[in-house]
């Protein structure tokens, strides 16, 4: 099970050593292989991933660390819908997170690599994924778009999407019920 940019090394992983997995699931995270038109061609979905060249920047960490995290509150946990999910307790753990020696420079380390080379970047991956999948999207998520599962089918023989309406990016905090429901399902 993966999210986020978890997700394109849980895709090569299901891709590359299927006999390791025996499903997978994916909750908010892109396939570089269907989303990459996407990505490449919707203006929205460019404009939803803007901050991946904020992340990759030089400025990055002093952007990010300014004002006591401000950005990085607002932007991620800024995301999550539901009401109370996100606890001051929360918020005083990601600040003491973010302020390890190293934390953020190190998060945004994976932004620059996909950012320098995108092509070196997938090489050698076709993205045909021959598990079965479930992937669990968050239709309020800022970042990735539903648009970016458009073609997913096209990769993934054995596949099943659930949307949540009312979900963002971090759609197993707004919508936990539905998500576990959806993976003991799946898990059978």
């Amino acid at each position: 099970m993966a999210h986020d940019w978890g997700a394109p090394i849980a895709w090569a992983v299901a891709e590359k050593y299927p006999e390791l997995v025996k499903k997978l699931i994916i909750c908010n995270g892109p396939h570089f292989g269907s989303a990459r038109e996407i990505y490449e061609s919707d203006a929205k979905q460019q404009e939803a991933s803007s901050y991946v060249e904020l992340f990759a920047g030089p400025e990055a960490v002093k952007q990010l660390s300014r004002n006591n995290f401000q950005l990085l509150k607002m932007g991620i946990l800024g995301m999550v819908k539901r009401k109370g999910a996100v606890t001051e307790f929360d918020v005083e753990r990601y600040i003491e997170a973010w302020s390890q020696p190293g934390a953020i420079d190190g998060g945004l380390a994976y932004y620059r690599a996909i950012t320098e080379d995108r092509e070196k970047f997938i090489e050698g991956w076709t993205g045909i994924i021959n598990v079965p999948t479930l992937v669990i999207h968050g239709k309020k998520d800022p970042a990735i778009l539903p648009q970016t599962l458009k073609n997913l089918e096209n990769y993934v023989k054995d596949l099943k999407i659930v949307y949540i309406e009312n979900a963002s990016h971090f759609v197993m905090v707004d919508a936990p019920e539905i998500v576990v429901a959806n993976i003991k399902e799946f898990i059978g």
